[in-house]
């Protein structure tokens, strides 16, 4: 205390630590600045000291308050001899990759907030037009962390009571196309585009007034592509492929090198699917979505898609990306010419096209949340992989600049 600058304690803060020490919960009402945080401060790192794997868990009504908590934690225990015990926040601002590294080894203090169980990071949903499970288009909502945390469940039970507040806050604000009282998310990958408010009313009022649901669980399970399916998409030797990319959260440095790329974390992915010329994009929470898609295709074409694409994928999920049929052009070039090419290099010469930007940009515009930026970029690099396949399958070759200045023709065959 001496060395904290705490001389001597005052009257309530010595009654009321004597109440928590004696196992009882207290209550401490006094003015701004009055000392309240030593009072809980203390029996913990009082506690902590006697047994080094003790833990608390403090909650603040506000934000602001749990922000500023770590920098006194910090100045109180700087004094302490030995291992000196530790905190982190945990709240609706700590990244979904400072979560989890929390949980794999906890703090002795946890500072977070009463809004942390119902985050919006903690929370995933994932929309399509048509899920052949349901048999329509579907909306899924899922709990954020590994497992499950039970928020799902509990939102399902109070499902009626949940659309009722979504009503409320619909009918009730007056922006009259959308805004972020009511139907847009900070959050969306998209841009909040389509979002259309008026449906945004019509649908919970539907779900509130329309018939009950059928039972969907009755052992449904992913089945195989229809004979007219396979004829559509391999009709005339035309083969239903698709073109991949993704970007990441992390860089190598940052995980510890390329061959922990399971540890990067995914900001976003972009999808080309041939059959319907449409690019597709998801997010870290849609890997799910995804892998879907991906296992719908006859193709699955990329660049350095095996040694670094399914690496990254496969730090968020267990399925076999390396099963899927994939044709790699990085991995086509190399063995090939024995030596790498960049994908920017390639499109210059083959295509007269370049790159938007680069990896590193990408990374940077995730720490300031530009995921739209991301996504842009991301789709271009797809779109960039996609002509050169084309351009190879009616060529027979791409083309690249060799140290000598000339462009020379790399065969191919695909």
């Amino acid at each position: 205390m001496h060395a904290c600058g705490i001389p001597d304690l005052y009257r309530h803060q010595a009654k009321t630590i004597d109440v928590i020490r004696s196992g009882r919960h207290g209550v401490a009402a006094t003015p701004t600045s009055s000392g309240k945080t030593a009072i809980y401060n203390l029996p913990v790192l009082e506690k902590i000291c006697k047994n080094a794997n003790a833990r608390a868990l403090c909650s603040f009504p506000l934000r602001a308050l749990a922000q500023d908590q770590p920098r006194i934690f910090q100045e109180m225990v700087a004094f302490l001899g030995g291992r000196l015990p530790t905190a982190n926040i945990y709240d609706g601002d700590t990244t979904a990759w400072h979560r989890k590294r929390i949980r794999e080894s906890p703090p002795n203090v946890i500072l977070t907030n009463p809004v942390v169980t119902t985050d919006r990071n903690d929370i995933g949903g994932i929309s399509t037009p048509f899920h052949f499970q349901v048999g329509s288009g579907a909306i899924f909502i899922y709990d954020s962390v590994p497992g499950g945390a039970g928020l799902t469940r509990l939102a399902f039970e109070r499902a009626e009571e949940l659309l009722e507040h979504t009503l409320k806050a619909i009918q009730t604000c007056s922006c009259g196309s959308g805004c972020p009282s009511c139907v847009h998310s900070p959050k969306c990958g998209s841009g909040n585009r389509p979002i259309d408010m008026a449906f945004a009313r019509f649908l919970p009022e539907s779900l509130k007034t329309g018939p009950e649901p059928t039972n969907i669980e009755s052992g449904t399970v992913p089945r195989d592509k229809t004979e007219t399916e396979k004829k559509n998409t391999k009709q005339h030797g035309r083969v239903h492929f698709g073109v991949f990319d993704l970007e990441t959260q992390r860089s190598a440095a940052e995980v510890g090198g390329w061959h922990k790329a399971d540890l990067m974390g995914i900001s976003c992915a972009v999808l080309y699917d041939s059959g319907d010329d449409t690019f597709y994009e998801f997010l870290e929470g849609q890997v799910p979505l995804l892998i879907h898609h991906l296992d719908k295709l006859d193709l699955v074409v990329g660049f350095n898609i095996k040694r670094f694409d399914y690496q990254v994928l496969g730090g968020c999920s267990g399925f076999d990306f390396q099963s899927l049929p994939t044709l790699d052009i990085l991995e086509e070039v190399h063995n090939r010419l024995g030596f790498r090419i960049s994908l920017d290099h390639l499109a210059k010469v083959t295509l007269g096209k370049k790159k938007s930007a680069g990896g590193l940009q990408a990374l940077q515009w995730w720490k300031e949340g530009r995921i739209r930026e991301i996504i842009d970029y991301c789709k271009l690099d797809v779109a960039i992989t996609r002509d050169l396949l084309l351009y190879g399958k009616e060529k027979g070759y791409l083309l690249f600049n060799n140290k000598a200045g000339n462009t020379v023709r790399i065969p191919v065959n695909w």
